[in-house]
């Protein structure tokens, strides 16, 4: 199995302003996630796309791939997480090697453990069909009259898929995934708004 593993990281993001790059206990949010993925042996590659200069700095100081600026079309609000990974792709099968498996590193997850990586690694590899796994936490909601239904959603930490099975459905999010649960609060957190970022700086504190 040929595994590359793709950081998105957009520059201009809404909600949090700069989020990639903020400074998390000294350190840029997006380091975390490429150190992470550094100390992972089953990933052919490293790739980070972005359209933020400084990014490309981090990414090549920590010598992984980031070999150009992401097209401004594919960095708007709106472009989709498969867009920013079939470009990827294209370009990283057309200069280096063909892959097989893509596995999606978000950087606003910046606990986020090699063991649950790895475990999510050896799901895909228990699963027969080998298409698409994809991290999930369990939530309190209410259906209907219903109060306190348990819920599995994505909580955006690991995206393990098949590069067939992506561009088949053209999402991470499809009929086909099977469901990792990540138990852990702290390692569960997807820094999107700001009271996320209070949660994570708190968080840090503890480690």
């Amino acid at each position: 199995m040929s595994c590359l593993a793709i950081i998105p990281a957009r520059k201009n993001s809404i909600r949090l302003k700069n989020k990639n790059k903020k400074k998390l206990k000294g350190k840029p949010l997006i380091e975390y996630t490429i150190n992470l993925a550094k100390r992972i042996k089953f990933f052919k590659d490293i790739l980070v796309s972005t359209d933020d200069l400084d990014i490309i700095k981090i990414a090549k100081n920590k010598k992984v791939l980031a070999p150009w600026v992401r097209p401004r079309q594919l960095s708007t609000a709106k472009t989709s997480s498969y867009k920013v990974v079939k470009h990827a792709v294209e370009w990283y099968e057309k200069n280096y090697n063909k892959i097989d498996t893509i596995f999606l590193l978000q950087p606003t997850s910046p606990f986020r453990t090699r063991n649950n990586i790895l475990k999510t690694f050896s799901l895909f590899n228990m699963n027969e069909k080998r298409k698409s796994i994809i991290s999930v936490s369990r939530i309190k909601t209410k259906i209907g009259n219903k109060k306190n239904i348990i819920k599995l959603v994505p909580n955006g930490v690991t995206y393990l898929i098949s590069k067939k099975s992506l561009l088949k459905y053209k999402s991470f999010i499809n009929k086909e995934n099977v469901p990792y649960l990540i138990k852990d609060s702290r390692e569960a957190l997807d820094i999107d708004y700001p009271h996320d970022w209070i949660k994570a700086k708190k968080m840090i504190r503890k480690l």
